[in-house]
């Protein structure tokens, strides 16, 4: 298990996720909203590195990168959901409600499109990484190590039968320990 490799993933694909959030959020403004041209002007770069520092210091905050092995899908799309809500609000008070606008469903627009596609990108990206990741750990290639309380014939039939789940639940067994002195394994 290389975890600092799987949390480099996860942090390169979320910076890409932001990216692209920040980059359909521009282009939805400059065309439906300023009915302007697209130009990428200095601003908008600087924007296009900063975002991403922002999502990603704020998964790091909120522990998104903790435990990078044990996540599980509906876990994700919960902390995706609210994660993003949380997010897209400080951008919203930091860089969309200072700019100018024809009227206030300008912002409801702006906030809604940053919203959906931020959280369509990093949804899928962690999705993938983190399916990829339950399909490795179901098949027995990642494991946690694992101790049994007991050694009686109880402990070695849970034993035994954890072996041969048809998925296995992730455990890598080193061993049993005796409670009490008396157990016989």
């Amino acid at each position: 298990m290389n975890v600092k490799l799987q949390t480099i993933k996860y942090i390169l694909l979320d910076a890409l996720a932001a990216a692209l959030a920040w980059f359909s959020l521009f282009t939805y403004r400059k065309l439906y909203i300023e009915h302007a041209p697209i130009e990428f002007n200095p601003n908008f770069f600087y924007a296009l590195l900063l975002i991403p520092v922002f999502w990603i210091s704020l998964y790091v905050l909120l522990g998104l990168y903790a435990d990078i092995y044990r996540r599980h899908r509906l876990k994700e799309l919960g902390q995706i959901i609210s994660v993003s809500g949380l997010g897209v609000i400080v951008l919203f008070f930091a860089f969309i409600l200072d700019d100018q606008i024809y009227n206030y469903k300008n912002y409801y627009e702006s906030v809604l499109v940053l919203f959906v596609s931020h959280f369509f990108f990093t949804f899928l990206f962690r999705i993938t990484l983190t399916s990829q990741t339950v399909k490795r750990v179901h098949s027995g290639k990642i494991g946690f190590k694992t101790l049994i309380l007991g050694g009686n014939d109880r402990a070695l039939a849970m034993y035994e039968e954890i072996l041969h789940l048809e998925k296995s639940p992730g455990f890598k067994f080193i061993g049993f320990v005796k409670v009490n002195g008396v157990d016989n394994v």
